[in-house]
């Protein structure tokens, strides 16, 4: 398939609009993603948090690991 010159200039600008509202989405929406991440990772410290040591212990965690294992899903 031969494109003449204004069908590639054509084509190639619908391609960068495509990219770049797809940059513009993504550094839009990423900052809500992250403290929506964030907001998740809180919630489940805090439901952690109300274990006692003995449950910790059953499910393999340390008090002072519960952020680490809740952050990486797995203990240092």
């Amino acid at each position: 398939m031969n494109l003449l010159p204004s069908e590639f200039t054509a084509a190639r600008n619908e391609l960068s609009a495509g990219s770049w509202t797809m940059t513009l989405a993504r550094t839009i929406t990423r900052p809500f993603s992250r403290l929506g991440r964030e907001r998740r990772i809180r919630s489940d410290i805090g439901a952690l948090m109300t274990f006692d040591d003995r449950l910790l212990r059953d499910i393999g965690i340390n008090r002072s690991d519960i952020e680490f294992v809740v952050r990486y899903g797995r203990r240092p």
